[in-house]
């Protein structure tokens, strides 16, 4: 191809990717990413957009990721929250799910999905999770775990039922069923526990 209309082609599908657009084949710009712009989302705290999941292995993948920042919150507040009935909720959460974490882990393995790369806004929302976390004192440990957690349970509970529509496996139909029961009911107990 002339150097030209590679250019123009370089410049149009970087445009549309900043713009959001999946294009169509014809300027060969359908990446990942620009499809998963367009896909409806679960949204983070300062507007953060998670893709749907498209399949089976990317749901399995990606929810392992989103449950990893889940789980190291829940192991910090569990050691250093200063509330008894938090800090066994913590501990009850994040115990769940790294077991999920095991079962989600060996899903993607199997269809393929193991070096699945995560979404950079994903890893620094959840480092500021941590820091903010890791900055708080006393009481405060424990009202910012209960308030960050809730925003990461609402959107891993959006992220499942985006996805359920596209999951073939039966397994994984059932856990992100149980994810978005077991999440939904532990974000009315953290509302519960933030206003005592």
């Amino acid at each position: 191809m002339p150097r030209t209309k590679q250019f123009t082609k370089l410049v149009l599908c970087s445009g549309a990717a900043l713009l959001g657009v999946s294009v169509l084949g014809s300027l060969g710009c359908q990446s990942d990413r620009a499809n998963s712009a367009s896909r409806s989302s679960a949204r983070h705290e300062g507007g953060m957009a998670m893709p749907a999941a498209m399949n089976d292995g990317e749901f399995a993948a990606m929810m392992a990721m989103h449950h990893a920042g889940a789980i190291d919150m829940g192991r910090y507040e569990a050691q250093n929250g200063s509330r008894a009935d938090v800090r066994a909720l913590a501990t009850r959460m994040a115990d769940a799910q790294t077991a999920e974490n095991t079962k989600l882990e060996a899903i993607a393995r199997e269809v393929g999905h193991a070096e699945h790369k995560g979404d950079p806004m994903m890893d620094k929302h959840s480092m500021k999770d941590m820091q903010a976390l890791k900055a708080a004192r006393g009481a405060e440990v424990d009202r910012v775990f209960l308030t960050h957690m809730i925003d990461h349970h609402e959107n891993g509970v959006k992220m499942a039922r985006d996805a359920m529509p596209n999951l073939k496996r039966d397994d994984l139909r059932r856990m992100a069923k149980m994810m978005i029961d077991d999440q939904s009911r532990e974000v009315a107990q953290m509302r519960s526990m933030l206003n005592r």
